[in-house]
């Protein structure tokens, strides 16, 4: 039995599903059960010299809960038994935990038997927030770590980070410039900042950057960005409108929501709007031709003839003054 019964008692007679869940978790010996405290309180430490979270001293956890048991549909009680009056009530046990330093984290033996009578208590009980049969609402305190999928899972994260990092490297001025727009970074900067500035956003949050890093809503921000840089698109913060820069021409009118920008609001417009496809076109036609002109004046500005001084100072000399220059070889 993975929980002990007392006589005329119905303390810890759960039904075959839960005896077969803790079958399947059973702590054998030669093995460690390790689990982590979620009562920790954010550290604002710059430094972080204690960690991530601070915890307190000791955190006492009654091992007594009601979970609802899912093989007979009624509720049952579990808990570590310390004693049992002659009214039938039981004194349950209490765990004291003293989290290690940083991580809030403590075991469990397989090793000792008052170490395995705890733990299928604990994965019962509602606090658990690794428990499937835990009691809704109730605050979860602690949670099971499973180092396997914890280890795999840090492993597909940076391997999702230096596939990010790659692609980033990989990038042209252009496709760095895009990315960098849906960021509300400006393009205006030196192609390797961008870059730099990139792989800080992917290493704060690698899931997130590469799994929507080339998504229609992240490429649909970049648009509105480079659109409102080129001056193809503007924004009014009075009467909550973009529009087109040059004819005026109302392209959205914005309403009132807490903790969402224009431009986020915008891109679900031009995503989701009836007419967000067309105007997202037109939008896009508007900045090649504005990208176009500005390649053009660049071009321009690059074949200007360079003039010397000696060229400005000889055109500046009379008539005269030119007919009787001699040629420089002739020159005395």
């Amino acid at each position: 039995m993975y929980l002990k019964t007392v006589k005329d008692s119905e303390i810890n007679k759960v039904s075959p599903v839960i005896t077969d869940y803790l079958k399947k978790k059973a702590l054998k010996p030669g093995e460690t059960a390790q689990y982590r405290l979620l009562t920790g309180v954010k550290n604002t430490d710059k430094d972080k010299t204690e960690g991530e979270f601070l915890f307190g001293a000791v955190q006492c956890i009654v091992l007594k809960d009601t979970i609802m048991d899912k093989g007979s549909g009624q509720p049952v009680t579990i808990a570590v038994i310390k004693n049992v009056g002659k009214d039938g009530n039981i004194t349950p046990g209490k765990l004291y935990v003293k989290p290690r330093k940083n991580d809030g984290s403590f075991k469990l033996s397989g090793d000792n038997p008052g170490d395995v009578e705890i733990y299928y208590v604990l994965e019962l009980l509602s606090q658990n927030k690794s428990n499937p049969f835990a009691t809704p609402g109730v605050i979860k305190i602690f949670e099971r770590i499973d180092e396997l999928a914890e280890a795999n899972q840090r492993s597909r994260v940076r391997n999702m980070l230096q596939d990010s990092w790659n692609a980033i490297d990989r990038w042209n001025k252009e496709e760095t410039q895009i990315r960098a727009a849906a960021y509300n970074i400006s393009t205006q900067l030196d192609v390797h900042v961008l870059k730099d500035k990139l792989k800080t956003i992917a290493e704060r949050a690698p899931e997130e950057f590469y799994e929507t890093i080339d998504s229609e809503e992240t490429m649909t921000k970049a648009l509105i960005k480079m659109a409102k840089e080129a001056g193809v698109i503007s924004y009014n913060t009075v009467e909550m409108k973009w529009y087109l820069s040059a004819s005026g021409e109302t392209l959205a009118l914005l309403e009132r929501r807490e903790g969402a920008n224009e431009t986020d609001q915008f891109a679900q417009i031009l995503l989701n709007g009836v007419n967000g496809p067309a105007m997202k076109g037109k939008i896009e036609t508007l900045l090649k031709k504005a990208n176009k002109a500005v390649k053009q004046e660049q071009l321009a500005e690059i074949q200007q003839p360079v003039v010397s001084e000696e060229t400005v100072e000889e055109e500046m000399q009379p008539v005269e003054n030119k007919k009787n220059r001699k040629p420089e070889r002739y020159a005395s």
